[in-house]
């Protein structure tokens, strides 16, 4: 058992080597001591017993003396000679026994020894206890953390140790008590150290029962979990809190959102607010991630001290913010966004040589007992935050249910939702629309522009005017254009018929792409994977898109334009400046403005703007192309102008491309 006791402990096994320990070896030696003891004395009373025989036999044979002398004689020296046989083998006995009872007392005293040095060497505090709570054994560990000798604690009570704080007393003295009648304890206590402080122990107390079923000790450990502690805080405190600002992040906000939702009463108001920073974005491409960070870190020191202790304030991502205003006010509300909005419009942020200015924008939503979901009340700051963005920034907006433009946001959001949605399942489709001649002797292969569609959950068809403003205001145009593009050059390079068989596919791009330089990059690695697709590909730019930002687009044409791809210039004639920069864009064509092609057979002035659009193209060597041709008679007022080219329902409608190509 000692050596079981020994290999439990080598194996960390602790709590079963005390148990072994206390429970069966020690107990199982003290019965063997008792044995020996009562075979040593059965050993005195048997020699006794043996010398009583002999005076008794020796009696006998005096008075058979005379009549039996020789068999006297006989008698004696077997006697003597059983006396001496049986007196060696008494004496062998005892010394046995001895030797036994010695053995027996060298091993519990090692045994002792090993259970000191196995107590003093566990790095855990442990203490021995009586049932009555008195210490009988501790271990080095415990007695030089509290800067005491060993001995000063035997015969003490556990409680009365001078380690605990006065709190706690009393419940451990209750731990004792359920120690001793038989129920483990597990409990978090702190307690003061010599040299360290207070610290955090993991207190175990674990009752040791003897043969008989009763408990003989108790084994009070305490572990120091002080650092574990600490780590579990700061775990817990990174999972609740944004790194960088150290403020609460949109888990944590978003949580105690919920919380203030469920407790939300009557005659109680509560304000929450989404602030968004402007200019930001200037900050990070001008200088860095570094900078972006760097005031994403000071932002948070301006606004603590407009706002209370007890207001809640987080980063929600990027450069947005939350703050909960809790037992509020409008007026307050109000007076707080106003001060934000003006500390951080005056706040310059400086980097290296340069100095930046920023605002933020606000949206509000006030909490009362009617709200009863916090997804709404983010849905509703976000919107009211992009509201206040559209009046101009560096201003905030108050969301109400009937605000129209909040209307407006909200029907937004639902397509941005289902923008996300058809992006991720595929729920987009392309439909082609020709472009013909509008020679009628002309027997050219007609050209398509391919224009996108979305299916809704009903499997409906949702025209682009319906998502497209969305897809734009919240710049998820360059994502839906890799779509266009990746779908209709895989599409048509795996449909040479259809390749072979028409002039040119003309593809839409919007602005948002156009100042992407990465989607340049993709929409030449995929035509340089589909090599034979650039000369039968026409992509159409607006005015607004290529004034924008005159310098990369002039950039990105050239360099499509150099591998075979066509441009046409959409919606000519809506802008100012239409004629003015013409002649400095290589386009291939120009599309003339609906709003024009629809009147002129009606409106003089819409004929001689159609015209003179024209004739300006037509003496560039550009090809033209008349939009919103819906009937015969605009058709003809075209073949009078000589445009070359006329798309729209009077010429046909658009269909899926599927159609198209198995036609």
């Amino acid at each position: 058992m000692q050596n079981q006791v020994a290999e439990l402990l080598n194996n960390d096994q602790r709590d079963k080597a005390l148990s072994l320990l206390f429970g069966q070896a020690i107990p199982t030696q003290n019965e063997i001591l008792k044995i020996i003891s009562e075979l040593i004395n059965l050993d005195s009373v048997a020699s006794k017993s043996l010398v009583d025989e002999i005076n008794q036999n020796m009696s006998h044979a005096s008075v058979r003396f005379g009549l039996m002398m020789m068999f006297f004689l006989i008698t004696l020296f077997s006697l003597i000679a059983y006396i001496y046989t049986t007196s060696r083998s008494q004496e062998k006995l005892l010394r046995s026994n001895l030797a036994m009872q010695e053995k027996a007392s060298k091993q519990m005293k090692l045994s002792r020894e090993r259970l000191r040095q196995f107590n003093d060497a566990l790095s855990i505090f442990t203490f021995m206890l009586k049932p009555d709570g008195t210490v009988e054994l501790v271990n080095k560990t415990a007695a030089n953390s509290i800067g005491k000798e060993p001995s000063n604690f035997i015969g003490e009570y556990l409680y009365n140790c001078d380690i605990w704080l006065p709190q706690d007393i009393p419940v451990l003295k209750t731990d004792l008590q359920n120690a001793a009648s038989g129920k483990p304890v597990n409990r978090v206590l702190k307690i003061n150290l010599e040299g360290l402080g207070e610290r955090v122990m993991r207190f175990i107390l674990t009752p040791i029962r003897d043969l008989q079923g009763d408990i003989s000790h108790i084994v009070a450990e305490a572990q120091d979990i002080t650092e574990q502690q600490k780590n579990v805080q700061k775990i817990t405190f990174q999972a609740s809190h944004d790194w960088l600002t150290g403020l609460v992040n949109r888990y944590e906000f978003e949580h105690r959102l919920s919380l203030l939702v469920q407790r939300a009463e009557d005659n109680r108001l509560h304000y929450v607010f989404y602030l968004d920073l402007d200019q930001f974005k200037v900050v990070n491409d001008t200088c860095g991630h570094a900078a972006g960070d760097e005031l994403l870190r000071q932002i948070p020191s301006i606004m603590a001290p407009l706002i209370r202790k007890s207001d809640v304030l987080a980063r929600l991502g990027g450069d947005e913010f939350g703050l909960i205003l809790e037992d509020s006010s409008y007026e307050s509300a109000e007076k707080i966004a106003l001060s934000i909005i003006k500390a951080i419009s005056e706040y310059r942020f400086g980097w290296a040589d340069k100095v930046f200015r920023v605002g933020v924008s606000i949206g509000i939503v006030e909490v009362n007992d009617r709200i009863t979901s916090a997804e709404n009340i983010l849905k509703w700051t976000d919107s009211a935050c992009y509201v206040a963005k559209d009046e101009g920034r560096n201003t905030f907006h108050f969301y109400t249910p009937s605000d129209e433009v909040m209307i407006q946001r909200e029907q937004e959001m639902g397509w941005l939702f289902l923008i996300e949605q058809a992006l991720q399942e595929n729920k987009f489709e392309l439909f082609a629309q020709p472009i013909v001649s509008v020679d009628s002797k002309n027997d050219a292969p007609h050209n398509y522009e391919l224009l996108i569609r979305m299916r809704n959950e009903n499997d409906q068809i949702l025209p682009p005017g319906a998502f497209l403003p969305a897809a734009e205001r919240y710049e998820k145009m360059a994502a839906i254009d890799r779509w266009v593009f990746a779908q209709a050059i895989t599409t048509l390079a795996k449909n040479p018929k259809l390749l072979d068989g028409a002039g040119y596919f003309s593809v839409n791009l919007s602005a948002q792409s156009i100042s992407d330089e990465s989607f340049l990059d993709f929409l030449v690695e995929l035509l340089e994977l589909n090599s034979k697709i650039a000369n039968k590909l026409c992509i159409e730019i607006t005015e607004t898109a290529v004034i924008s930002n005159m310098m990369v687009a002039m950039n990105f044409i050239s360099r499509l334009k150099k591998i075979g791809v066509r441009f046409a210039l959409d919606d000519f004639g809506s802008g100012l400046s239409s004629f003015g920069y013409l002649k400095s864009l290589p386009v291939d064509y120009l599309k003339i403005d609906g709003l024009f092609v629809k009147g002129i057979a009606d409106d003089p002035i819409d004929f001689a703007m159609v015209k003179s659009i024209h004739d300006v193209g037509n003496l560039m060597g550009l090809k033209t192309i008349a939009e919103f041709v819906e009937n015969e008679d605009i058709l003809n007022e075209l073949r009078k102008i000589e445009v070359d080219y006329a798309q729209g329902y009077g010429i046909g409608k658009p269909s899926p491309l599927s159609l198209l190509i198995n036609s």
